[in-house]
Order: C-alpha cells, then structure tokens, then sequence
C-alpha cells in the first residue's frame, strides 16, 4: 500500500485504515477486539513510521540523483557555451587586430603608391610614417588580445581621442572627406568604448574596401541615458538581406555581436546606390 501510495499520504494512511478495520473486523472476534487493538495498534504506528521515513529516504535519494545529473548536464552546457562564447571572442579580436590592421596597412601602401608615381614623395613619406605608428600599435593590440587584457585593463582610455585617431587614419589612407560629430558627455565604461570603437573601425574598414564613397559622417552623441552611434556614407550601398545573412561576412556579424554584448541594438538602412547607414543605441544606465 505504501508503494502504490507514493507520495499521497493522505490516500496512504486512509488505505492502511481501511485494510485494518475490514481485518479486524472479519477476523477478531468481538471479546478480544480490545485486546488485540492494544497490542496491534503500536505496532502498526511503528511500522508504518518505519515505512513512511524509509520511502521518503528513498525518494530523497531519487531526487538527489535526478539532481546531479540535471547538474552535470548543466556543467556540460555551460562548458560548451564557454567554449563557443570564447570561439566568438577570438575570432572578433583576430578581425579586429589581424584582419583590419592588414586591410588598412594595405589601403596605406596603394596611396604611397600613388603619390610616388606621381613624384609626391613627401607625401609618401607621410603616408610610411603613419604606417609605421600603426604598425605598433597593431602589434600592441595583438599582445593584449593575445594575454586577453585588451583596452579595459589600461588606467586611461580616451574614447573620444581614440576615434579622431581612428579617423584620421582612414582619411590619410582613403582620402575621403570624413565628418566627425561627438557629443558625449557622460564617461563611458571602458566595455563600452572599446565595442563602440571596433564598431567604428569596422564600418570604417567596410566602406573603405567596398562602399566606393566620397563622403563620410560619424554622429555619437549621449541623449537621455542611451548612446547614439551612426556611421553613414554617399557610397553604392548593398542589399542587407544578402550581406547580413552570408556567412562569411564577418565584419556584419562582429559588429551584431558586439552590440549584442554591450545591450545594444543595430539598425543597418542600405539600398543600392544610395549608401549605407549603420544605426547602434546603447543603453548606458548599468552597461558595465
């Protein structure tokens, strides 16, 4: 009875009443019923608190087992959502260092080109001299992707410089006429710079080798606890549907991803012919 009962007390005990008083009924005769429930009766209590204390033992044991394994499985989802989550990072911080340092040392050495086949070698000289500047500070960013430092770790981090920074190399290299707003009052986080100045150097980079434009507007102002970021250019623009959902774009997807980890949402408005609008919210109340 105990068994079938499981967890239904109320059932177990009603079930045990019944039995017992159909047995004693049938079965003792009415001179012995007070004796026979003098010397039954405690034994029934203590066997079935023995019964009660044993299964719920049991049960225990059950729920302990169901709750380790649930455990385990849970250790074994966390580890790869790590392993993944770290896959993630790795390879934004090897676009990001790698991938765009090479493309814009390459735009760089087409303009020395350029300016040495026309004779204008101190321009060219300019050009190599900021190329070299560059180079260390890709190599130093490599080493603090490398030791998983990055820009957080430094004690000061200028995010307003480090755009104008960013910016003058893209106009050095491209020589296109780049319109830069900021007005941000607020000190952000240094997550947040850092995302929002890969962000930058991204589309940059995009427009840069694809976008064939002319003109270029970088817009970051603070409003009412959220941050605005928007890159724009008179470029060919491309089909977003194409572009966002091909795999093997990664700039796109480094730039969603990254949004996604400072809380923020993107808005990418392009059609062909008319440019590119890249649009990034962030909110800065607990952005960390």
């Amino acid at each position: 009875a105990i068994g079938t009962a499981g967890r239904k007390k109320n059932y177990l005990f009603l079930m045990i009443l019944v039995l017992f008083t159909i047995n004693t009924l049938v079965m003792v005769p009415d001179k012995a019923i007070d004796t026979f429930l003098i010397i039954t009766l405690p034994i029934m209590v203590v066997i079935v608190s023995y019964a009660v204390i044993f299964f719920n033992q049991v049960n225990a044991r059950i729920r302990t087992q169901y709750m380790l394994e649930e455990i385990e499985l849970a250790h074994q989802q966390v580890e790869r959502l790590t392993l993944h989550n770290e896959r993630q990072r790795m390879a934004r911080d090897l676009h990001d260092t790698l991938a765009q340092g090479l493309a814009g040392l390459k735009m760089q050495l087409e303009a020395t080109n350029v300016h040495l086949t026309k004779g204008n070698d101190t321009r060219a000289q300019e050009i190599v001299v900021q190329s070299m500047k560059r180079v260390s500070e890709l190599l130093a960013d490599a080493r603090l992707a490398i030791d998983n430092l990055r820009l957080h770790t430094k004690e000061e981090y200028d995010f307003q410089q480090s755009i104008i920074e960013e910016v003058q190399y893209f106009t050095v290299a491209t020589g296109l006429e780049c319109h830069f707003e900021f007005r941000v009052m607020q000190q952000l986080s240094s997550t947040v710079s850092e995302h929002c100045l890969r962000v930058i150097s991204e589309c940059l980079s995009n427009i840069a080798r694809h976008a064939k434009a002319t003109n270029v507007w970088i817009r970051i102002e603070e409003k009412e606890k959220i941050l605005f970021l928007s890159v724009k250019d008179d470029g060919i623009g491309f089909s977003t549907d194409m572009k966002i959902n091909n795999g093997n774009h990664y700039g796109l997807l480094g730039i969603q991803e990254r949004v996604r980890i400072i809380g923020g949402k993107v808005n990418i408005d392009s059609e062909e012919n008319k440019g590119t609008n890249i649009q990034i919210n962030i909110p800065l109340q607990g952005a960390e």
